[in-house]
């Protein structure tokens, strides 16, 4: 019987630590954080915190208007779509 309560005891403890190290986890900021400004021909971006860089600019050319842009700490990609603008209508055709 006194083992059992050992058991119990070592059991309670080990639940309130998990739950105490996944609710700091939870709370804790980001690596990185950074602002995301649309203009027009492309984006704009500052760094609050956390990032090798302070603001970086990714703007599509105008042979692909539609881009695709990958951001992380240390900076920015930017991707063409090569394929165009998508159109779900049937019958639409790329100018």
């Amino acid at each position: 019987m006194r083992n059992a309560r050992w058991v119990v005891l070592a059991v309670a403890l080990l639940t309130v630590a998990a739950a105490v190290a996944l609710a700091e986890r939870a709370l804790s900021p980001p690596k990185y954080k950074f602002e995301i400004v649309r203009t027009p021909s492309g984006i704009e971006l500052e760094c609050q915190h956390g990032c090798y860089w302070k603001s970086l600019v990714g703007n599509c050319d105008d042979e692909f208007p539609n881009c695709t842009y990958v951001i992380d700490d240390r900076g920015i990609r930017v991707f063409p779509d090569t394929e165009g603008p998508k159109s779900s209508e049937p019958g639409s055709s790329r100018e």
